[in-house]
């Protein structure tokens, strides 16, 4: 019988590398971005708090200007800390589990580009390509369509709700949020927490942390 053991053994590893990925999609996709209650800009070499300082439709106009200054070229996309201005790696990491494999993905160097304001919900619209890699290996992703979406002086969200990245054969759908609280229109510098997030065939991962933005 030691050969029906061995069989029922491989069987049941399989089964527990094909289930783990399922399991971890719950995970995944309960990643959200924490809350912001104050942004806070920089101009003219003044920082403080947005509200009161811009309205709505004027950080908005802001925004717009930044993004465009720096269209078609290269940022940096990197973890930081709590209330740091600076990276502590340059990209972001993040968990994927790829088939039995687990690993740490990176995700950074944005080229942004095609940046346009949407004249009927307002939001600021662009595409994002990103260098990515899973356990030191490139992974190919598409373009990440962005939206930029200023609620309120105190609410600014950049999101890209899906987009494909090949971890195994297979494409699988990713998002990620950026909740921001910190915008420093004289350094071309946005920061705050993230989100990211994803899920296919025998692929599932995510994470977030605290990100710094910087355009040049």
């Amino acid at each position: 019988m030691p050969e029906l053991k061995g069989y029922l053994g491989a069987i049941a590893k399989a089964a527990m590398a094909l289930s783990l990925p399922l399991v971890l999609v719950g995970c995944a996709s309960s990643t959200a971005v924490d809350p912001v209650k104050q942004l806070t800009i920089c101009l003219n070499g003044q920082c403080g708090p947005a509200e009161g300082r811009m309205t709505r439709e004027q950080l908005i106009s802001s925004l717009l200007m930044m993004y465009k200054a720096n269209e078609n070229t290269e940022a940096v996309l990197c973890d930081s800390k709590p209330g740091a201005r600076e990276c502590a790696r340059n990209f972001l990491t993040f968990f994927v589990q790829g088939g039995p494999v687990p690993g740490v993905s990176t995700f950074g160097s944005p080229y942004v580009s095609n940046i346009g304001l949407d004249k009927a919900t307002l939001q600021i619209k662009y595409a994002s390509s990103a260098f990515v890699t899973w356990m030191g290996t490139p992974v190919l992703c598409q373009n990440q369509y962005t939206e930029v979406t200023v609620s309120s002086p105190n609410s600014v969200l950049i999101e890209s709700p899906s987009f494909a990245c090949t971890w195994t054969v297979l494409p699988h759908i990713w998002s990620n949020k950026f909740a921001v609280d910190f915008i420093d229109f004289d350094n071309s510098v946005i920061a705050g927490n993230y989100a990211i997030r994803g899920a296919g065939l025998l692929v599932a991962g995510g994470g977030g942390g605290n990100f710094l933005l910087r355009m040049p």
